[in-house]
């Protein structure tokens, strides 16, 4: 994924269980911001598209 993007994603510290560790870079953290939005207008988005069609009169 970073490679596609081109940024990092993640920042990792070596260290083991007590010391070591990952987190988000601010861009993978503004990269979830960003989906998360697209993705609640996409279900938004779907859920009138199918209230439309359910009021369409069904053709026998």
């Amino acid at each position: 994924m970073e490679r596609i993007l081109g940024t990092a994603m993640l920042t990792t510290r070596r260290g083991g269980a007590q010391r070591g560790g990952a987190a988000l870079t601010p861009a993978a953290r503004h990269f979830v911001r960003v989906y998360r939005q697209w993705r609640e207008d996409v279900e938004q988005a779907s859920r009138r598209a199918f209230a439309r069609a359910a009021r369409r009169p069904v053709d026998d």
